[in-house]
C-alpha cells in the first residue's frame, strides 16, 4: 500500500477513502484504538423528496402528481425538489384530505390560488369531520328511533335493491 504522503496522483474522494481505511486497518491490528469521532455531518434545513415520502408514506409518484395539479409547490436547488418544513406540513395536510375522502380536483378547488395554503386546507378538513360526526350522530338517532340495533344497508347493486323491497 502506498503511503498518503508518497501518493503523486490527484487526491480524489476514492483515494482519501482507500487512504482512510488503510490508516483503519494498520490502526486495528496494530491493537490500537480509534480515537477519532466520525466525521459530524451538516444539518441541511430542507430534506430532499425521497425523505419526505418516507416520513408520509407515500409514493414519489403520489407527490408528482400532486405537484403537477397544483396541490404542492416544491422548492428546486440544482433541479432537485427540495422539502422545506412548509411543503412538508402541506404534503401532510394534502395526505390527510385524500384519507378523509377529498379528491384531488376538490383541495385543487379549496382555494382560487394553488397551491392552497395550509389554513384553507385545515379549514376543509375540519369542516368534513365535522359533516361526517353530524352523519354518524344523524344514522344513530334514526336507528335508535326505529328501535333496531344495527343500521340497515341498501345493497349495492339495483337488482338486488328490487329483491330486497319485493321481499319486504
Amino acid at each position: 500500500m502506498i503511503a498518503r504522503g508518497d501518493y503523486v496522483g490527484p487526491l480524489t474522494k476514492s483515494a482519501e477513502a482507500m487512504f482512510a481505511r488503510a490508516e483503519r486497518r494498520a490502526l486495528r491490528s496494530a491493537g490500537e484504538a480509534t480515537t477519532q469521532a466520525p466525521p459530524v455531518r451538516e444539518t441541511r434545513p430542507a430534506s430532499v423528496l425521497r425523505d419526505a415520502v418516507d416520513r408520509l408514506g407515500l409514493k414519489i409518484t403520489t407527490l408528482r402528481q400532486w405537484e403537477d395539479a397544483g396541490l404542492i409547490a416544491f422548492e428546486r436547488r440544482n433541479g432537485r425538489r427540495i422539502v422545506d418544513a412548509a411543503a412538508l406540513e402541506c404534503l401532510a395536510l394534502v395526505a390527510t384530505l385524500r384519507r378523509a375522502g377529498f379528491s384531488v380536483r376538490e383541495i385543487a378547488w379549496l382555494s382560487d390560488t394553488l397551491p392552497p395554503s395550509a389554513a384553507v386546507m385545515r379549514d376543509a378538513l375540519e369542516a368534513r369531520q365535522t359533516y361526517l360526526e353530524a352523519a354518524r350522530t344523524r344514522t344513530i338517532v334514526g336507528v335508535i328511533a326505529k328501535g333496531g340495533s344495527k343500521p340497515v344497508r341498501k345493497p349495492a347493486h339495483r337488482a338486488s335493491a328490487i329483491a330486497v323491497e319485493r321481499a319486504a
